[in-house]
Order: C-alpha cells, then structure tokens, then sequence
C-alpha cells in the first residue's frame, strides 16, 4: 500500500499512517520512486520541463521544475537519468520558500519532523549542519535531517541558507525541502559525480 506523503496531510495529520520500509511505498504530489514521469504529466508538460533542466555535474542525472498537483509548497522537482526515456523518477522534492528567513524555516523543519516521525520510526535519523555542496564558494549552508530507511531509501527534511551571491547568480533562494530519493541516487549524491 502506497503512504500518500502530501504537505497538506503532514501538516494537518498522520491519523491514516501506517509503518513502511520500501522508499518505493511513500507518494509525494502522487509519485513514488519508480514510477515513470509519464505516468504524472504530459508529454507536452514534460517537454517543457525539459527546456529547464539542470545537469549534476556528471551530467547523468538531472533536475527539472514541474507544476504541482495539491500542496502547500512552492515548487516540485524531480530527478531523472539522463540515459533513461523512460524517465523513471530516482528524486522527488518539495519546495517552500523562505527568502531571508532561516530561523522561520528552522522552525517549519523541526515541526514537519515531528509530524513525520509515526511513519519514519524504523529509518536511521542523523542530524548535521555543513556546507552546501551545490555553492563552490563555500558560503552557503544546509541544516539536514536524513531518515535512511531500512531498504536503502532515504527521506531529507533540510533548510538551505544560500549566500547572497549564488542567489543573485542562479537565481535560487533559502527554502525548506522535503524530498524521498531511491538508494541508487542517495548513492549517487554523496558521491563526487554529483557536485
């Protein structure tokens, strides 16, 4: 049974929860891990998506924006391979902004735990604050909770401060993310090919 992992319902209540393992049981905006970007948009959605996509460094995984379904969040993103016409989603991630407002995020994470820890008491949970990988000026930090699943999948609860620099380069901003990746990708991530 897939677990429907929606901002509405995290925030507002877990009464419906029940435990899971498999990475592939949790449902963000309706995806899960493993299911193919077709199965969720159109092909004239998912091409226009496409026009915006962003490389790791690598280059064989990237990144794309597409609209959201029913949530709370400002922003869906997911992660594809590049090799893969199938598009088999490897990442799911939710996005809510919160531009020169770290604390307040803080805040936003710490509750969102908390309402998430019914369904996540058989994950690993480890806790940091470090320098995010994405900004090579070393000026921008990541404050990350990371549920490792007995499966190998992983659930990231973070609140990204970016420097003012790479916001006024990229054009990114401080955000809250909550996002689900498959084993391969968290593998992937925490590898030098990524960043």
């Amino acid at each position: 049974m897939r677990i429907l992992l929606t901002a509405i319902l995290l925030i507002l209540s877990f009464q419906s929860w029940t435990k899971a393992d498999d990475i592939n049981d949790f449902e963000i905006e309706g995806m899960s891990i493993g299911d193919s970007l077709f199965e969720h948009f159109s092909k004239k959605e998912i091409k226009i998506a496409l026009e915006n996509k962003t490389y790791y460094k690598d280059k064989n995984i990237f990144e794309i924006f597409l609209d959201k379904k029913n949530s709370n969040f400002d922003f869906l993103q997911v992660a594809l391979r590049t090799d893969d016409k199938s598009y088999i989603i490897e990442k799911i991630m939710l996005l809510k902004d919160f531009s020169d407002q770290i604390e307040n995020c803080k805040k936003f994470k710490k509750n969102f735990i908390n309402e998430s820890l019914e369904f996540l008491d058989n994950a690993e949970r480890i806790d940091g604050d470090k320098k995010a990988k994405a900004d090579p000026s070393g000026k921008s930090y990541i404050y990350i909770s990371t549920f490792y699943l007995p499966s190998g999948g992983v659930f990231n609860f973070s609140c990204t401060d970016y420097d003012k620099g790479i916001i006024k380069k990229r054009g990114w901003f401080d955000s809250f993310k909550v996002s689900i990746a498959s084993k391969q990708m968290t593998e992937y991530l925490l590898s030098d090919r990524a960043f």
